[in-house]
C-alpha cells in the first residue's frame, strides 16, 4: 500500500512539472517580436521656380538646333549675323512685328520664306523651345497693353503646341542719339515692360532671359559698339552685338 501511494505521489509531481513547463513556453510565445525602428527618408523640397535664368556654363550651338525665335526686326538682324552659331535654330520674324499687330493681322510673320500665322509656324517649326522678343513696336501705346497682348500670343504659341518651353528675351535697349525715341517709346518705358514680362514669367513660369543687360551701356542705352543705326533708329544690332547677344544666350540657358 505504501508503494503504490509514493507511486501515484510521483505520477502527481511528474504532470505538475510538465504543466509548469507548458505555460512557461506558452508565456515565451505569446511575447510580441522585437522590431528595430526605421526613421523614414524625408522628401526633399524642391527648389522654388525662377523665371530669371542665371549665368551658367556655355552650351554647345547644337542646344538650340530646336529653338524657334520670334521676334521683330531686332530678331531678323540675329537670323542674319548668327551663321551656326545658333546651331539649327530657326525664326519666325517681321520687321515692324509686335503683339498687336500680330492679333490684328496687321503684320504677318515669315518663316522659311513663306508667309504664315503664328500657329503655323510655330506648328511647322517642330520646335520645342521658343524664345520671343517682342514689345519695341508696341510699347509706345502702352506698357499693360503690350504685356496683355503678348500674354494672348504665348497662350495661342502654346495651343498650337503645349509642350514648348517659353522663354522670353527682354527687349533691348534704344541708342541715346535714336531719332524715334519719345513720349511713349523710351527706354524708361522698355525697362517697365521688362519688369512686367520678367513678373508674368514668374507668376507663368515661364523663362526670362534678361538679354538687354548685356547691351546696355552706363548710360542706360544701347551700346554704341553693337548699334548698326545709332544715327537713325537707334534699336538695332549689329553683327558685333549679334556676336555678343549669341555668347550671352549660350551662358544663359534654363535647366530643362
Amino acid at each position: 500500500m505504501r508503494k503504490l501511494l509514493c507511486l501515484l505521489c510521483a505520477c502527481v509531481l511528474l504532470m505538475t512539472a510538465g504543466c509548469g513547463k507548458k505555460n512557461d513556453d506558452d508565456t515565451a510565445l505569446s511575447e510580441p517580436p522585437v522590431t528595430e525602428e526605421v526613421t523614414p527618408t524625408p522628401t526633399p523640397t524642391p527648389e522654388p521656380f525662377q523665371a530669371l535664368v542665371p549665368e551658367s556654363p556655355a552650351v554647345a550651338s547644337e542646344w538650340f538646333d530646336d529653338a524657334l525665335f520670334i521676334g521683330d526686326s531686332v530678331t531678323l538682324g540675329l537670323s542674319l549675323y548668327c551663321g551656326e552659331n545658333l546651331g539649327k535654330a530657326q525664326f519666325l520674324c517681321a520687321g515692324s512685328m509686335s503683339a498687336t499687330n500680330l492679333l490684328s493681322g496687321l503684320i504677318v510673320p515669315t518663316f522659311q520664306g513663306q508667309s504664315v500665322s503664328l500657329a503655323e509656324g510655330v506648328t511647322m517649326s517642330g520646335a520645342s523651345k521658343i524664345y520671343i522678343m517682342l514689345g519695341m513696336n508696341n510699347i509706345a501705346f502702352g506698357v499693360d497693353e503690350a504685356a496683355a497682348d503678348m500674354l494672348t500670343v504665348i497662350g495661342q504659341i502654346l495651343e498650337a503646341n503645349p509642350d514648348v518651353t517659353i522663354i522670353i528675351q527682354s527687349v533691348t535697349p534704344m541708342a541715346s542719339t535714336s531719332n524715334i525715341a519719345g513720349r511713349g517709346l523710351n527706354n524708361d518705358n522698355i525697362r517697365t515692360f521688362n519688369a512686367k514680362m520678367q513678373e508674368l514669367c514668374q507668376e507663368n513660369e515661364w523663362y526670362f532671359v534678361n538679354v538687354a543687360e548685356v547691351m546696355t551701356g552706363e548710360d542706360g542705352c544701347l551700346r554704341t559698339d553693337v548699334c548698326s543705326d545709332p544715327n537713325d533708329m537707334g534699336i538695332h544690332v549689329s553683327a558685333a552685338g549679334v556676336a555678343v547677344w549669341i555668347d550671352y544666350l549660350k551662358t544663359h540657358t534654363p535647366a530643362l
